[in-house]
């Protein structure tokens, strides 16, 4: 193993406030996924709880967890929303 992949990830609602950053950057191993993503942002932030519900979405696209994702991507973790 050796390269990664360093990619920006913009957090929104309930992620922000848990993580305390609207953006923050997370390292990737190379090929990078949503699903390695999601699994690297977990470890880096375990405060997030919130992160095992979040709809993703890459180049304002909703994506599923094989996506590929690379460095200069727009990358959005969106909890789910909640209330009445």
């Amino acid at each position: 193993m050796g390269d990664v992949v360093q990619v920006q990830v913009r957090l929104f609602a309930s992620l922000r406030d848990e993580v305390g950053h609207e953006t923050v950057a997370v390292e990737v191993g190379n090929p990078a996924t949503v699903d390695g993503l999601l699994r690297a942002f977990s470890g880096a932030y375990p405060q997030a709880r919130s992160v095992d519900q979040a709809i993703v979405a890459v180049n304002q696209v909703v994506v599923d967890g094989e996506t590929s994702v690379q460095a200069e991507d727009e990358i959005a973790l969106l909890p789910p929303v909640s209330g009445g």
